[in-house]
């Protein structure tokens, strides 16, 4: 389906809307919007017009869906960011915003960029990849110059890559880190990718689908901290919220910095204390995994009170981190991956 008759589509359904809406209020009665969301395993949820705080949000959504009637009709598009700062009163925080849009694109049937709402270009990535648009446009990158990864992934297919695995990062900084230490000499050819700390839709997004496509181990390397461990809880599980199994990737696998080796990679002057505020967090946080491998390392902390950063493992040698502790860890885990992928062929 084109895009012009998919914005046709959202017009008309955003139309019947608000007619339905206005005739309830019109004959008395309470409008309400009908969602199904990830986060509530599908289950029909109502959004009423009644109490305060659903009138709040009631509000929020009928303002986005203004915003995305205007946008489609006029052809053109918006940050999301800008849209947060057009209404600070109404919306207060961009997370309300960002879970309207969700809302609206479950009350809609449609992905966010067929509302013409963009996200701000934030993670990179990097390494032997080439895919197509939605005009049938080759896009290529390369190992040498990182790329933004892009918020708009409509009709995005026909995904290649030579790579052997995707390494997802947490920070910008040690993706830099490992850019410098000739990382795809070292590591052969795989996909860089880092979300710039707590990762965005487009991430997380592009990130699952290169795994679908591409079917090819995904490590990733976070802080050995609450902050680390969530982020990519994040990235296999999604948000507490906001649960999209296409931005989710299940097979992910937990790299490092482990808490549990701490003791071997870390020196007790480059650990530090887990704050009371981190100790709090680990209750949830582990609630929130289904894998007693990923739990096992929150219990770590918890039993230790230790964490270090990423950062540490560059201390004591400049090149240790890719040349040593990256080239380890990725061998021992692909072949423990070949292992596994070989006694499941041969059941």
């Amino acid at each position: 389906m084109g895009e012009e008759e998919v914005g046709k589509r959202i017009i008309e359904k955003i139309e019947r809307i608000l007619s339905t809406i206005v005739e309830d209020v019109s004959n008395s009665r309470s409008p309400y919007f009908e969602v199904r969301k990830p986060s509530n395993n599908y289950r029909l949820k109502k959004i009423e017009f009644h109490s305060l705080t659903s009138q709040r949000r009631f509000t929020i959504i009928i303002s986005v869906m203004e915003k995305c009637y205007q946008l489609i009709t006029t052809g053109l598009s918006q940050n999301k960011r800008d849209i947060f700062y057009e209404n600070i009163p109404l919306y207060r925080t961009q997370y309300r915003l960002d879970e309207a849009i969700m809302t609206l694109t479950s009350i809609l049937k449609v992905e966010r960029w067929d509302l013409n709402i963009e996200a701000s270009a934030k993670g990179l990535i990097a390494g032997p990849l080439k895919w197509k648009d939605f005009n049938d446009e080759m896009i290529q990158i390369n190992s040498r110059i990182p790329v933004l990864i892009p918020s708009h992934q409509k009709g995005f297919h026909n995904f290649e890559s030579e790579a052997k695995f995707i390494l997802v990062v947490e920070k910008d900084a040690v993706f830099k880190k490992i850019m410098e230490e000739n990382c795809f000499e070292v590591l052969g050819p795989f996909i860089l990718v880092t979300g710039k700390g707590y990762p965005d839709y487009a991430t997380r997004r592009m990130l699952h689908k290169l795994w679908v496509n591409l079917k090819i181990p995904v490590f990733i390397l976070v802080d050995a901290d609450p902050h680390g461990l969530t982020i990519a809880a994040t990235y296999r599980w999604g948000t507490k919220d906001l649960v999209d199994p296409e931005m989710t990737i299940s097979g992910i696998q937990l790299l490092g910095v482990l808490p549990s080796e701490l003791s071997l990679v870390a020196a007790t002057k480059q650990r530090m204390e887990v704050s009371g505020t981190e100790m709090k967090r680990l209750d949830s946080l582990e609630k929130r995994m289904h894998d007693e491998t990923w739990k096992e390392e929150v219990r770590q902390l918890r039993e230790t009170r230790q964490k270090a950063e990423i950062e540490t493992l560059t201390l004591d040698s400049p090149n240790y981190l890719t040349h040593v502790y990256l080239s380890s860890k990725i061998s021992k885990l692909m072949a423990s991956t070949t292992m596994q992928s070989f006694h499941l062929e041969n059941i």
